[in-house]
């Protein structure tokens, strides 16, 4: 009779204790599985570049300094040769979160529209370098993690630079380290 009421099976609706680890191994290959497949689009997103429609071209020329088109046809976008690269220092900010200190360690570069500009950035670089840190430092944890934050990060720090260094300055911003830890 004690055979009996251990071979019992157990009732409705409980699992056996086995399942649990299982689950658990299973549950944690699928979150690695999904943090990889986003890294791979934060750094698809990133290493892109930026793409820009005739529309968005259109409000630049509009909002520039009265110069006709920029030296660009429609047809060399694919074909886009690269102007003179500026680096920006490394910078690591704090970032705002209430329980913990988070940090955001940026590196990019400017693509400036022709040489020339490079002695003008290189003489506005401490207003440029200001700008960047008051910015930077504004931003919550929340506003840079992903790939969709830091295209709007990279989106944000080229229109300061516009603002900051003019607008017919610099040409891109390109992202080359993003680390938020």
């Amino acid at each position: 009779m004690a055979d009996h009421a251990a071979a019992a099976p157990a009732p409705a609706g409980t699992k056996p204790a086995a399942d649990a680890p299982k689950r658990n191994v299973v549950l944690i290959a699928l979150v690695a599985v999904n943090m990889l497949g986003m890294l791979g689009l934060g750094a698809y997103l990133v290493l892109s570049g930026p793409s820009h429609s005739a529309a968005e071209e259109e409000s630049v020329d509009e909002e520039g300094d009265g110069e006709e088109g920029d030296g660009e046809e429609e047809g060399d976008a694919a074909e886009h040769e690269m102007g003179p690269l500026v680096e920006f220092e490394s910078m690591v900010v704090n970032l705002e979160a209430p329980t913990t200190d988070r940090y955001l360690k940026l590196t990019f570069q400017l693509e400036l529209r022709d040489p020339e500009g490079a002695e003008h950035v290189t003489t506005r670089m401490p207003a440029y370098r200001h700008a960047v840190l008051m910015y930077l430092t504004s931003l919550s944890i929340e506003d840079v993690q992903g790939a969709e934050h830091a295209v709007a990060v990279r989106d944000h720090l080229l229109e300061l630079t516009r603002e900051t260094l003019g607008r017919r300055t610099v040409t891109h911003v390109y992202l080359t380290e993003y680390l938020v830890q």
